[in-house]
């Protein structure tokens, strides 16, 4: 393994951002996994760019960079995560300052950048509305008041939606509705 890629594993930029991207993917649901690919996809360009930035002979801190893009791009998509996933850019940014001997400006600068390309991946990619649709306004009433313990209600629950770690709702829909049928699928 060379020294460039030897420091690249070293600081664990790249390291935490797989795992963080891992663990958004694996138990954040819809908008975690959409969080992941938003960073990584913002990260991939930060790391692009600081690619092309070396090769006109520019120093630059390409690990802060691209952690800056990816907590900017995944805090998009889950804006309550924002304060938790800073540390994933922070760390390389810390570390680049003290132990690269980079300039504490040109890693701010750096930073700002990739949190820049991450609004890049806004045009590649519209971000997921968070609430509901509005219901149409074409539904009609069939006459019928609705029952409460659900007769006459047929539900249909996707037991593979939502989180791994989140049970099925079928039993407590067969619970509170004991007259519905409840088809899981």
């Amino acid at each position: 393994m060379d020294l460039q890629r030897w420091r690249r594993v070293q600081d664990g930029s790249l390291l935490m951002r797989l795992a963080t991207a891992a663990a958004l993917a694996s138990l954040g649901g819809r908008f975690g996994r959409r969080a992941a690919l938003r960073g990584s996809l913002a990260s991939a360009l930060a790391g692009a760019a600081s690619l092309l930035a070396r090769a006109g002979g520019l120093s630059v801190p390409g690990g802060t960079a691209g952690a800056a893009a990816f907590v900017a791009g995944a805090s998009m998509e889950l804006p309550a995560l924002a304060l938790p996933l800073s540390a994933v850019a922070g760390w390389p940014a810390a570390f680049a300052v003290g132990r690269h001997h980079h300039e504490p400006a040109s890693v701010v600068a750096v930073s700002g950048a990739g949190a820049a390309l991450a609004l890049v991946t806004r045009r590649l990619w519209p971000l997921a509305p968070h609430k509901a649709a509005d219901l149409s306004t074409a539904l009609t009433q069939l006459g019928q008041e609705p029952s409460p313990d659900g007769r006459g209600l047929t539900l249909v629950v996707n037991d593979t939606a939502g989180s791994a770690l989140s049970a099925s709702p079928a039993d407590e829909l067969r619970r509170r509705l004991p007259e519905a049928d409840v088809i899981e699928i």
